[in-house]
């Protein structure tokens, strides 16, 4: 029971349209955290997490970034930090910004995703 409101306080973060956070996205997202050991994955992905920090330096490859405009999973200080490091080593780097979209732009502007891709394949 709090595993699916945690995760629904998330998901509802993650998302800027209401619309695009469906009962159908919803059941995938909880889906998986009905497994009975769902909660030690969780915990074996979050004990093995390392900021990101120190390897983006190392990044020689084409990169491109795809940031929802009103993400509020990931501060705005973290977002021009990652996209700092990534311009000062690596030349090949794109940045894009979906204006009123979430942390999941993917799902919640995915038209608008594929346009920022499809644009960016021939720019990088």
């Amino acid at each position: 029971m709090i595993r699916n409101e945690i995760g629904d306080f998330m998901l509802k973060k993650s998302f800027t349209s209401r619309k695009a956070l469906t009962k159908e996205v919803l059941a995938g997202y909880r889906r998986p955290m009905q497994r009975p050991d769902w909660d030690v994955g969780m915990f074996e992905f979050a004990r093995q997490y390392s900021p990101l920090g120190d390897g983006l330096n190392r990044v020689q490859a084409r990169t491109l970034v795809v940031i929802g405009g009103d993400d509020k999973m990931i501060s705005p200080h973290d977002k021009n930090s990652l996209s700092r490091s990534l311009i000062t080593t690596n030349l090949q780097f794109m940045r894009i910004v979906i204006p009123k979209c979430g942390h999941l732009p993917q799902e919640e502007r995915p038209d608008e995703f594929v346009s920022a891709v499809d644009s960016s394949l021939f720019l990088l």
